[in-house]
């Protein structure tokens, strides 16, 4: 099995024109789901003593990200991933826009990965999640969504709503260079 080192090497050797970033992004998640699935055996720096605050900066909405979870029969899902943020220094918010299957194998199977590229560093953030559909944090994640969707949408044709909320406490924290 490749590492995420050698993926990343060879996404990189080709050309952007014939590899889109969705497609690396979506690379991205298959090494996930391989991580959900298998365990990492890589060299990765894992973190004991988790404090995400201290990587709030690549939670930003520009940073490429996917979710990778599997359902109660082990069939693996992933999804770009464009809202999620640092919630406190053990949980991650993401909200859920159009993510039916991934709601899905959250309320069947509780445990998923956030996989963040970010100047030459993957990170894999995995825990236990919980789908929320109210709430204060759910509000906050409902205003937000409709905020961006006035502001920011490129297609504004296309309703931006949140439906509900993936929080996620985490219970692992690696980040390798890539």
């Amino acid at each position: 099995m490749l590492s995420p080192h050698e993926w990343w090497s060879v996404i990189r050797s080709y050309n952007q024109s014939i590899f889109p970033m969705q497609i690396i992004v979506m690379l991205i998640g298959i090494i996930s789901i391989i991580y959900l699935i298998m365990g990492s055996n890589s060299k990765a720096e894992s973190k004991n003593c988790i404090d995400l605050k201290r990587y709030k900066d690549i939670f930003q909405i520009k940073k490429d990200a996917v979710l990778a979870t599997s359902s109660a029969d082990g069939f693996p899902n992933i999804v770009p991933i464009h809202s999620k943020h640092v919630i406190s220094n053990k949980k991650v918010l993401i909200s859920d826009q159009f993510m039916n299957k991934t709601k899905n194998n959250i309320l069947q199977k509780p445990y998923a990965v956030l996989t963040i590229i970010d100047k030459g560093t993957l990170y894999k953030i995995s825990g236990k999640c919980d789908y929320k559909t109210s709430g204060i944090l759910y509000a906050l994640a409902a205003r937000g969504a409709k905020k961006y969707a006035k502001s920011n949408a490129q297609n504004k044709s296309v309703k931006i709503n949140c439906k509900g909320i993936i929080l996620m406490k985490v219970n692992k924290f690696e980040k390798e260079t890539i």
